[in-house]
């Protein structure tokens, strides 16, 4: 049998847990009874406490609150527990000691001078407590789920955003909720978050990648709205040079069980963003808009592309203080069983490229002048150099039978059309198309695209999209399918 531990916080007492009795049948459910004192004193019970009931219990799970959980966490119980529920938890107690301070106009220095102070509004200020919190950072390794009110005072979001994100734990939010959860509103989300019927965030991993691929076809499997971000246009930046891969931890996944049910996504670099989450869970947006007006901001704020038929989401928008303004993308579609058929110049052909192989390099110094940096090779050499230095993640999900070539009669690479198709969708996208300029004017990028469409609809796609309204895919076929409009909020 399975035992659950509670372990309350600040004027709590262990019988609390019997609120959680009917959440847990299958498991002994216990308040622990220790001191609420210093760190180094009420972590060390707790210690001894937990490890006499681990060789009684197949596991154990911790639930703990507000203090209670910084206690346990100091206590190094995490190799004692399989998993563990924090509501409302004090995970940087230096910013709480310090904002104590503040309030009641205590110095550093004369709370070391005098080592203890009992302040006017009843604050019990130590040193000796302020000392040990920054010379023990906190260590805690065990899979943990954090619940918290967006009208926390004793916790701030970025300190639990940052929290989350390092310890690698999942995250709900409860707008209106406050550090204390005692209306019956705030407790029935709390016996929901336990009982795992509400969305739970976690920064995305390496080996996320397949579930961020699967959530995105999901997100377009109905109405398509979000095709501007669909799971070929992530990959192709997820593996872009100018990528920023140091903060992938930065994108997050909202979870209900282990199905993603949202995520926000950084575009190549912090600015600007994207947003989504799947019919029914549209309630999430006001979670998914603060958390990239937060940490996925820049100098400037943030922006994101709402399709102009999302009316829920540009209205959350609007409440969260973001505004629309001139910018926008459109996203084109063709249908592939009309695709016109268009060939190459005399002297030219097509050819496979491998852009993980011996064409990476020659591809890199097509794409170098086709999107109009230049002919320095000195400059591109410098460029080259840099990037393969980067860890530029591969595309697992990429087909390169649908990346076509052309050639001239040299077998100089001139023109490259990418088209990505997953086979568990009808639909395929166009990214990137570029031919060196020197030789435009001569249809060889049309010839391309048509080809790698002709090959995707053998393989069983039925249209295409790109995001662009340049009359090149326009006079090639292509018809206006969606237009979004940026919203952006200033720092």
């Amino acid at each position: 049998m399975k035992a659950v531990i509670y372990v309350y916080g600040l004027g709590g007492n262990p019988e609390e847990s019997q609120r959680y009795v009917t959440l847990f049948p299958d498991c002994d459910v216990m308040g622990l009874e220790y001191p609420i004192d210093v760190p180094w004193e009420s972590g060390r019970e707790i210690y001894e406490k937990v490890s006499k009931l681990k060789g009684k219990y197949e596991s154990i799970i911790l639930i703990a609150n507000s203090i209670g959980a910084f206690l346990s966490m100091y206590s190094g119980i995490d190799s004692l527990v399989e998993k563990a529920f924090f509501i409302s938890p004090i995970v940087d107690m230096e910013a709480l000691i310090l904002g104590m301070m503040a309030m009641d106009s205590v110095t550093e220095d004369e709370l070391k001078s005098k080592g203890r102070i009992i302040t006017p509004s009843g604050n019990d200020l130590s040193w000796d407590y302020l000392s040990f919190v920054r010379d023990n950072p906190v260590k805690w390794d065990a899979e943990t789920y954090v619940l918290y009110g967006s009208l926390d005072n004793m916790t701030s979001r970025s300190s639990i955003e940052r929290f989350t994100r390092e310890k690698g734990a999942g995250l709900t939010v409860l707008y209106g909720g406050e550090h204390w959860f005692h209306t019956d509103r705030q407790m029935e989300f709390l016996d929901s978050w336990l009982k795992g019927e509400k969305p739970v965030k976690k920064s995305f991993l390496e080996e996320d990648l397949g579930k961020l691929h699967s959530f995105l076809i999901e997100l377009n499997s109905r109405d398509e709205k979000h095709i501007n971000w669909n799971w070929a246009r992530f990959e192709w930046m997820y593996g872009h040079p100018e990528f920023d891969n140091t903060l992938i931890d930065r994108i997050c996944i909202w979870y209900m069980g282990n199905r993603p049910v949202g995520a926000v996504i950084y575009d190549m670099y912090p600015g600007e963003a994207f947003c989504g989450a799947l019919d029914g869970y549209e309630y999430i947006y006001q979670d998914m808009l603060w958390y990239t007006c937060s940490e996925l901001k820049d100098e400037n704020g943030i922006g994101i592309a709402f399709p102009d038929t999302d009316i829920i989401a540009m209205d959350e928008a609007l409440k969260a203080g973001f505004c629309a303004d001139e910018n926008g993308e459109t996203v084109l579609e063709i249908d592939l069983a009309g695709l016109d058929k268009a060939g190459l110049p005399d002297g030219y052909s097509f050819t496979d490229v491998d852009m993980y192989g011996e064409d990476t390099r020659e591809l890199q110094w097509m794409f170098w002048q086709g999107f109009d940096h230049g002919d320095d090779t000195g400059e591109f050499e410098r460029d080259y150099s840099r990037m393969m230095k980067r860890n530029i993640y591969k595309r697992p999900h990429f087909d390169p039978r649908f990346s076509i070539g052309v050639r001239d009669r040299d077998g100089i690479l001139k023109s490259y059309c990418c088209v990505w198709y997953d086979r568990s969708t009808d639909y395929a996208y166009v990214e990137p198309v570029c031919t060196v300029p020197s030789e435009r004017g001569k249809g060889l990028a049309r010839a391309a695209v048509v080809k790698a469409l002709e090959r995707v609809h053998e393989a069983g796609a039925k249209k295409a999209y790109v995001i662009s309204d340049l009359p090149f895919y326009i006079n090639m076929g292509f018809d206006k399918y969606m237009h979004y409009t940026f919203f952006r909020r200033k720092n």
